[in-house]
């Protein structure tokens, strides 16, 4: 826990909780999980409990289509760490891309290109950004943890601490039709004392939509930067999001720890009239130490939404691609757009906020596909934009044949010389 701290939530925090625009899905959903049965309970929990007993064949359908995806994806993977024998290969020297930068302005478009300094900065950046490795009897979640923070989900009648993997299925299915209602509890809040400079064991939020159908965040996540390796004698930067433990736990497999989620709101007492106050409710402080905090956010909201199209808006540079390339272009006409649009300075800044996601879902030992899907599409266009934009695309050729288990590591390393 970092000894010191230099909070920041207010409104850039809170709105860093919620960075995607609106959308159809993200309106308040209704009460109907299906066309064919309708739940006349606006309780949260009612709808939940609802909606993992529901057994709809279109339901069914969805999981059992993710998980057969989830199957294939790692048949695919065994086949091609194995020779014509069935030995397994040896491991591809990671392949990396060179790219050479003048230094500049991240901010600016290809018609502003005038250098501040003469040195270049070479960035070594990996060639694929690898998924997590998951084991073949893993599910990919912290049953135990899950559980402890979310009996909910346990299956009715049972007090174990085990998942099958058709009812975790199942149990994100319903979470993602109720994830946006979830996350808008979580744009409401904003943290009532900033003026703490250590961290303390909890902390009082303020809702701003009390008539909301849906709980209120049950935990607030204080994420800072992983030290480096040099020590720092400054206050550590510490973002503060609220969150609520059930959706951590349902897909952050790694996250150290997440406190228990009380049965009810811990609504604060209102100090003149003595009742509590529905506007105030106390909760636990997390520490989470993160390779990129700025990037979580964004994380964070897609945990809740499953809408990889805003996560790729978020991720890429804005403009004229989305008017102009429709998602069926392919990698190279959107990368030639960015270049032709951006300086490399900018591609490059929007390529290592992928990187940090990246770090963050690999840190958190997130299994999605769509999540892994985003961010190896979102790579691939960025750096084919940065090979481009550098006059350097056939780099991008040499190292198509290696295979993305091969950049493991996905280190990112940078140097300086004169021209």
């Amino acid at each position: 826990m970092p000894p010191a701290l230099q909070p920041r939530q207010t409104r850039h925090a809170r709105e860093n909780a919620a960075p995607f625009p609106a959308s159809s899905s993200a309106q308040k959903p209704s009460t109907t999980f299906t066309k064919s049965h309708q739940y006349s309970s606006s309780s949260f929990h009612d709808r939940l409990r609802a909606g993992l007993r529901d057994r709809d064949p279109e339901r069914a359908k969805r999981v059992k289509a993710a998980r057969e995806r989830k199957a294939t994806r790692k048949a695919a993977k065994d086949a091609a760490g194995k020779d014509g024998k069935g030995k397994k290969k040896n491991r591809t020297k990671p392949a990396v891309l060179e790219f050479d930068l003048p230094p500049g302005p991240a901010d600016v478009d290809a018609e502003d290109t005038a250098a501040s300094s003469s040195k270049i900065r070479s960035f070594h950046l990996p060639r694929f950004l690898a998924r997590r490795d998951i084991a073949e009897d893993e599910l990919g979640v912290n049953a135990e943890l899950l559980l402890s923070v979310a009996p909910e989900f346990a299956s009715e009648g049972t007090e174990g601490t085990t998942l099958e993997p058709g009812q975790l299925a199942y149990i994100r299915d319903v979470m993602k039709e109720l994830g946006p209602g979830l996350l808008r509890t979580v744009a409401s809040a904003s943290v009532e004392d900033m003026s703490k400079t250590t961290l303390v064991p909890d902390m009082v939020l303020r809702l701003n939509d009390q008539g909301s159908d849906y709980p209120p965040p049950t935990v607030l996540l204080a994420v800072y930067r992983t030290p480096s390796t040099s020590p720092s004698t400054t206050a550590t930067q510490v973002v503060l999001l609220p969150a609520h433990t059930n959706v951590l736990a349902l897909y952050c497999s790694r996250i150290p720890t997440l406190p228990p989620t009380p049965p009810v709101p811990a609504h604060v007492v209102d100090s003149e009239s003595g009742t509590l106050d529905p506007s105030r409710v106390r909760v636990p402080v997390q520490p989470l130490r993160l390779p990129s905090p700025s990037t979580f956010p964004q994380l964070l909201s897609f945990l809740y939404t499953k809408r990889a199209d805003n996560l790729s808006k978020a991720l890429l540079p804005p403009g004229p691609m989305s008017a102009t390339v429709n998602a069926a272009s392919s990698t190279r006409a959107q990368a030639t757009l960015l270049a032709q649009t951006y300086t490399s300075q900018a591609l490059l800044k929007h390529a290592m906020d992928v990187h940090g996601l990246w770090s963050n879902a690999t840190v958190l030992g997130i299994d999605d596909d769509p999540l892994w899907e985003v961010i190896e599409n979102t790579w691939e266009i960025l750096m084919w934009s940065l090979a481009l934009s550098v006059g350097r695309p056939g780099i991008m050729a040499v190292s198509e044949d290696v295979p993305p288990e091969a950049s493991a590591d996905g280190k990112v390393g940078q140097s300086s010389r004169g021209e």
